[in-house]
Order: C-alpha cells, then sequence, then structure tokens
C-alpha cells in the first residue's frame, strides 16, 4: 500500500443536509465518533463491504473491516487527526463479509460543531479494485507478450544455429543438447537410437564447465544404452550415489521430450533438468522443449539424409568397385577356356581327353562362382529392402546342420577343415528353410576361410525360447572395434580378409533379423571367434 499523503484542510461541518448528501453519494461514507466507533455506514459502504449498517454501528473499523496491514496505520491517522489536524489520504484493502479483498483510495476529514469543538470523523472511500485488477492483468499480459517474445527468439535462434551448422548427424545432436542450456535448464542428456545395433548413443551438456566430470560418469551408466525412460526416475538412478550425483548437477525439476524424426535412426529421449524450480513457475518449460525438439528433429533428419545418401553412393562405389573385381577374374578365366574348347572344337581327342575334361570342369567351377557372386548381390538387395518374403515351416535345427555339413562335403575336404558337430537334442521352430541353410552355410564357408587347419566347432541348443546356432573357429579372432563391421556390407577387417563381395555375414544377419532373432559374434584377437544365431522358436 501506499504510504500516508498528509495535508491539512480547513474543518468541516456534518448538518442534517449533509447527512442525507451523503447517502447519496457513491463514495463509501464511514463516520466515527471521538472513540473511533461507526456513526453512520453510508449505503455504498454497506455495497462495497456486504455489511448492512446495522452489523456495524459501534465498531470501530480497524477491527474488522480493514486489512491487518493497513489497521495501525488507519488508527493512527485517526488519532493524528484528532490531536494535530493532519488529515491522511492513501490506499487501503477492505475484507468485505464474504472474505474478499477490495482496495479503496481513502481519506479522513474532521467535522466540528457550531462552536468549532470537533465532533465526528469522516472517512471516505473509493472503491479502486477493478482498476487494480485492470492494471495487474495488463501487468500480466505484457509479461506474457515479453515472455512469448523471449521464447520466440530462442527458438529462432537455435533454430538458425542448428540448421546453418555442417550436415554432420553426430555434431548437429551434439549441438541439439547444448542449444537449450541455460534457457531451459542447467543440463540436458541425449540418448539416440543407433540405426543397426538397436542400442542408444548418449551425449550431454553443463552449463557449468566443473559438473562436466559428474556428468560424464553418468553418460558412462551401461543401462542408458537402452535409453531413457519417461518416467519418475528417467535416468534409472538405482542408488544413494547415483541420486547424490544426479542432486549434485541439479536435480529439483525435469523434462522428457521423444524425439520421433522422419529418418529411422533418429528415435530417442531428450531430458533437460535444472536446479531452478522458479524456471518452471515462470514459463510451460515442456510447451517450449516440446517446439524446440520438433524443429531441430527436422534438422537432424537433414543431416541423417544426406549422410544416408552419401554411404549409399559410397556403398555404391565400392559394390562395382568390388563385384567388377570379383566377377574379373571368373570371367577372364571362364571366357580363356571357352575360346580353347573353340580352337579344338574338331579334336575329338581333345575334347574327350583328360585336357578337355579338365577345361569343362574349370568352366563349371567359374559359373558356379559368378553364380554364387550374383546371387549373393541379389539377396543383398532384396534383403536390405526388405522384399524377402519368410516362408515359415516346421524346421529342426539339427537335422539342417547335418544336412548343410553334407553338401559341402566336398568343400570340407578341399580345405583340410574338421567339423566338430555333437547332434544334441531336437530344437525345433518355424523357420525358412532355404534361408536358414544360407545362414549355417555362410557361417560354416566363413569359418573355413579363417580356421587355419584347426577344428571348426557347431553347436545346437535351444536357450530362452530361441532355437541358437553356434559356430566356433581358431583363427585370429576380431578386435572388439571392428566386431560390428564384419556385418556390414562389402566390410573386410584385418587378420580376416579373403576373395569374395563381403556379403555373407551381411546377407545371414539380415536373414535372422527377418526372423525376428539376431546374429552377433564373440572374440578376441589371437583366440578365434565364436559367431551366435539367435533365432525365436515361435511355436
Amino acid at each position: 500500500m501506499n504510504q500516508p499523503n498528509r495535508k491539512t484542510n480547513r474543518p468541516l461541518e456534518l448538518t442534517a443536509r449533509s447527512i442525507n448528501i451523503i447517502e447519496q453519494l457513491r463514495t463509501a461514507v464511514i463516520i466515527l465518533d471521538l472513540d473511533g466507533r461507526i456513526t453512520h455506514f453510508n449505503r455504498t459502504a454497506e455495497t462495497y463491504s456486504g455489511f448492512r449498517a446495522s452489523e456495524v454501528l459501534g465498531k470501530r473499523p480497524w477491527d474488522f473491516l480493514i486489512g491487518k496491514n493497513d489497521a495501525e496505520i488507519l488508527k493512527q491517522a485517526f488519532e493524528d487527526l484528532k490531536t494535530t489536524g493532519l488529515q491522511t489520504e492513501m490506499e487501503t484493502e477492505w475484507i468485505t463479509q464474504n472474505g474478499q479483498n477490495r482496495i479503496l483510495r481513502w481519506s479522513n476529514a474532521p467535522v466540528v460543531d457550531e462552536e468549532g469543538k470537533l465532533r465526528w470523523i469522516v472517512d471516505t472511500f473509493v472503491d479502486l479494485t477493478e482498476e487494480h485488477e485492470f492494471e495487474r492483468k495488463l501487468a500480466q499480459s505484457k509479461e506474457e507478450i515479453e515472455l512469448e517474445r523471449t521464447i520466440s527468439l530462442f527458438l529462432s535462434e537455435t533454430s538458425y544455429r542448428i540448421y546453418s551448422s555442417p550436415l554432420d548427424r553426430r555434431k548437429r545432436l551434439e549441438l541439439a543438447v547444448r542449444l537449450p542450456i541455460p534457457f531451459l535448464g542447467d543440463w540436458a542428456i541425449a540418448a539416440i537410437e543407433e540405426e543397426e545395433s538397436n542400442e542408444y548413443e548418449v551425449l550431454g551438456y553443463h552449463r557449468d564447465p566443473t559438473s562436466q566430470g559428474a556428468l560424464a560418469q553418468i553418460l558412462s551408466w551401461q543401462h542408458l544404452c537402452h535409453g531413457i525412460q519417461p518416467n519418475k526416475n528417467p535416468l534409472g538412478a538405482s542408488s544413494i550415489a547415483d541420486r547424490v550425483l544426479l542432486r549434485t548437477l541439479g536435480w529439483e525439476t525435469f523434462t522428457c521430450i521423444p524425439i520421433e524424426g522422419l529418418a529411422p535412426s533418429n528415435k530417442g529421449m531428450v531430458l533437460i533438468a535444472s536446479r531452478d524450480r522458479a524456471r518452471e513457475a515462470t514459463m510451460d518449460c515442456q510447451r517450449v522443449a516440446l517446439e524446440y525438439i520438433r524443429r531441430i528433429t527436422v534438422a537432424i533428419d537433414a543431416a541423417s539424409l544426406y549422410e544416408r545418401s552419401v554411404h549409399a553412393v559410397l556403398l555404391r562405389d565400392r559394390f562395382l568397385s568390388t563385384a567388377s573385381h570379383e566377377l574379373r577374374t571368373p570371367l577372364t578365366s571362364l571366357r580363356m577356356q571357352i575360346d580353347m574348347l573353340h580352337l579344338q572344337r574338331n579334336n575329338l581327342d581333345f575334347l574327350q581327353g583328360t585336357k578337355g575334361l579338365r577345361v569343362m570342369d574349370g568352366m563349371k567351377e567359374q559359373l558356379t562362382r559368378i553364380s554364387k557372386i550374383v546371387l549373393e548381390m541379389i539377396d543383398s538387395v532384396a534383403l536390405e529392402s526388405g522384399k524377402v518374403k519368410i516362408e515359415r515351416e516346421e524346421c529342426e535345427l539339427r537335422e539342417l546342420v547335418q544336412s548343410i555339413i553334407l553338401e559341402l562335403d566336398a568343400f570340407i575336404a578341399a580345405t583340410g577343415a574338421e567339423i566338430h558337430f555333437v547332434p544334441g537334442p531336437p530344437v525345433k521352430g518355424k523357420w525358412d528353410r532355404f534361408r536358414i541353410g544360407q545362414i549355417i552355410t555362410n557361417l560354416l564357408t566363413n569359418a573355413f576361410k579363417y580356421a587355419c587347419s584347426r577344428p571348426i566347432h557347431i553347436r545346437v541348443q535351444e536357450r530362452n525360447s530361441y532355437g541358437v546356432i553356434e559356430v566356433e573357429d581358431q583363427g585370429p579372432g576380431i578386435a572388439l572395434g571392428d566386431q560390428s563391421r564384419i556385418f556390414e556390407r562389402f566390410e573386410q577387417v584385418e587378420g580376416r580378409k579373403s576373395s569374395g563381395l563381403g556379403l555373407g555375414l551381411f546377407i545371414a544377419r539380415s536373414i535372422a533379423r527377418a526372423h525376428g532373432g539376431d546374429l552377433r559374434v564373440q572374440s578376441e584377437p589371437g583366440k578365434g571367434a565364436t559367431f551366435i544365431c539367435e533365432l525365436p522358436l515361435l511355436q
């Protein structure tokens, strides 16, 4: 409330005519005797307060009508007017009969008799409640407009920064985590699903450089590779130490926003956390964060699609280079053999002799090799596009492995490899027999290349509602950093390079995933490799 504004006025006289005028006024008028008790309470005062005059006569207004903060001021102003003649004008708060608060501008004046002796005090009140409410709403509207302007500026600036950044998905993801800080929070973490591994890449940023170490500890939590869960414990803090770590970073409020991009790889969650609850009280952080994520997702999609396009071009170039290289040798050999047969077409002794038969066997071998390369190319394209139809039928894995080993008998004998397969209990399920046969064939031929004439072990078992095929070789092994690369098209890693397109493992894993299963590898350099194919039984 305003501080009293003191002024001196000439005393007014109260007459019967004045009382009548007071009753007609639209200003609330209260007349007090020299003890401060109400002797008159006009109609407007009744309207403002909700009290009838008969209910308040004889009471002091500061005992029931005036707000607690202003009661002593009004009482003191009454005493000052009696002793010094100083009048007071100020805003004060009324508490109405129904408990509502009203704001009124108040002033007091003395009333004297014909002899000039002080007889009454007249208090007048003008209701400013609606005016104050209008001013409050106007100020609130100005604050809301300014807040919306600030939010719009934040969204436009962040959009510009991310769209003007290089078309690099990783860099744009890092920028996406940094940009909302400190406007929406003190720190942020994003978990983005990796396209190939079905695990999540986790990134984070904190506004305080000294907190980066604590943030790095959270980013290293192993369970975050499965994503952020939008619940009361989104980061999965499971111990007192974890919760202390979160409080150290600032964990008073948090917002979880899903990322659902156009590109398949842009799926995940962004968490923005803060130690400041006041931010939530002044701004709808959830709404702003949703709009922010909606905008940046498009920018991240653009980078992802660009990288995928570049990757597709590189794959195409590598495919053409690899295919031309792999086809050139058998085609050249086949042409030479055809030319030889053409030259000897009239020489029955040659055609029917050992040399002629050897040439025809060589032609058959080269045609088989060319056929294998072409079929692998067709399969890789079909599996990548999802156009391969899985024809499920009752199938027993143990028998299927045995039949594939028999089919490869001549090849196994030629390589000098040794197969150790001990048939166990039957493992039955509904799979595509031909495609599962491809997986087994590709895993075995892959093992033959690196077995180094050492035994190859094959195991078939049922585990956790899955049929499991394991092929173990004792070759040079695979470094941890290369274990995901070997399942990509045309990829061959150091120590495991050989002829061929490099499509065998890619095709095998694609078939396993088309069945709802997966293919993975366990290996250490120098200790061989075990390929594990898991296929749901679907019984």
